[in-house]
């Protein structure tokens, strides 16, 4: 099958270029630019998609945009992703995920004689 025009044939066996893998030389073997940095997952065309909290061609670089907002003040930025306090969510810990109101607190007197 002439290894599928992606590469030559020595011998009955396919040397392929390097952007071609398989035994007849048929299968795209596309990488991502730094494996994504291990903050992204690599796409079929060879391109990043980044994690909350990272950009870049590679995800490499740290998206501050995140936790510009202060985690609306209901979290801590970590390593540029908000960490949510207990009853609050989202990106930016902006929405509010349980009932926060506190009950008002009961007064009990104890009578002695």
């Amino acid at each position: 099958d002439n290894c599928s025009g992606n590469g030559l044939c020595d011998e009955g066996v396919c040397i392929c270029n390097s952007e071609w893998s398989g035994s007849n030389c048929a299968v795209l073997a596309v990488s991502c630019p730094n494996n994504c940095s291990a903050h992204g997952i690599c796409g079929a065309d060879g391109k990043c998609t980044c994690y909350s909290g990272f950009k870049g061609t590679n995800c490499s670089e740290v998206d501050r945009t995140v936790c510009s907002s202060g985690c609306s003040g209901h979290g801590s930025c970590v390593d540029a992703v908000c960490v949510c306090e207990s009853g609050w969510s989202g990106r930016n810990c902006s929405v509010q995920t349980a009932d926060l109101r506190v009950a008002p607190s009961v007064s009990t007197s104890v009578a002695t004689a």
